[in-house]
């Protein structure tokens, strides 16, 4: 009787890996055995997804520096919506769109116009023109429309991340 030292234990290649998971956690393909689809993007529990993205909604509230700070702590960032239809979405997903919400928005300095967190898209559109005003330099999104707010004020945020492909 051995110990089971020396012996081999086959490992399964990355791809096998990955049928598996798809065949335990993807939605099957219309016609198609789950594990030979194109694959799937999750998200973690509790996240709704849109397309590639993930997001978070929090419950408490916290200056932009605070929600960007607690966004970064679960690996995230905070929103930077790309268009329209995002937009839609986050106002579908928020427990209550006539809230206030920070997003990834802020004026780096007067007259330079919004800078956003993440470079990952470029579309301005959407944006308040023009700079802050009176110290209202950081994005927050109400009812699907981004404006400019104070900094320092307490509210709440969303966090975005990139959904797993599977």
């Amino acid at each position: 009787m051995g110990n089971g030292c020396g012996t081999a234990v086959p490992v399964d290649s990355e791809a096998a890996v990955r049928r598996r998971l798809r065949a335990a956690l993807c939605p099957p393909p219309q016609g198609q055995d789950p594990a030979e689809g194109d694959g799937c993007r999750l998200c973690p529990p509790g996240w709704p997804r849109r397309g590639r993205k993930c997001y978070w909604v929090a419950d408490g509230f916290r200056s932009w520096n605070g929600s960007r700070e607690d966004c970064a702590g679960r690996g995230t960032e905070l929103l930077t919506p790309g268009d329209c239809a995002e937009l839609k979405f986050i106002e579908e997903i928020a427990k209550n769109p006539s809230k206030y919400f920070w997003i990834g928005l802020s004026f780096a300095s007067a007259g330079t116009g919004w800078t956003r967190l993440s470079r990952s898209c470029p579309e301005r559109s959407g944006l308040p023109p023009g700079s802050p005003r009176a110290g209202k330099g950081c994005g927050a999104l109400k009812g699907g429309r981004i404006l400019a707010e104070s900094c320092g004020s307490a509210l709440p945020w969303i966090c975005q991340k990139a959904a797993v492909d599977l």
